[in-house]
């Protein structure tokens, strides 16, 4: 395989993949996958949030899974760190929680409600980078792939003729 023929090959397993849906229903639906992965179905409050947002965007079902499939390889890293999130979130604005739950912010430092409020952060945080990141993705390749950016790059290495 040549050098030239990598990207029309990549482009090619992706659409026998995922089919031809928009980048506006892929990034999305990778991005709400991934956070759907990453969340624990023990925290439902946050696990039926994303599920809501999948149903309302009407995203492409092949891409959730696939993010899914990302969100869990990602989430011994994640689980690690949710209820260290979610006690310095407690901790940080104890006169909101002291306002919201009308009871002393001490009584909700339960790890059990740390590590839900965690791993609702953490799957916000997910959905926001992978969102990005596949946004970023779909322009580049859409740059790289066009016949103008091609033309582009090789006229950079084809020699001037001087007159």
């Amino acid at each position: 395989m040549k050098t030239g023929e990598i990207i029309p090959w990549c482009a090619h397993a992706v659409r026998k993949a995922f089919g031809h849906p928009s980048a506006f229903r892929v990034a999305p639906s990778i991005a709400a996958g991934v956070a759907l992965g990453v969340t624990s179905p023990a925290c439902a409050t946050a696990f039926v949030f994303w599920l809501a947002v999948i149903l309302v965007f009407r995203t492409h079902l092949r891409s959730v899974l696939a993010g899914v499939l990302a969100g869990l390889a990602f989430k011994p890293f994640v689980a690690a760190r949710c209820e260290a999130v979610g006690m310095r979130l407690l901790r940080a604005h104890e006169e909101f929680w002291r306002e919201m739950l009308g009871a002393p912010v001490i009584c909700y430092f339960q790890l059990e409600k740390a590590r839900m409020m965690g791993a609702l952060v953490l799957s916000a945080r997910a959905f926001a980078v992978a969102l990005v990141a596949v946004a970023a993705a779909i322009i580049c390749y859409r740059v790289i792939s066009s016949p103008r950016f091609r033309a582009f790059i090789v006229s950079l290495f084809t020699p001037k003729a001087s007159a």
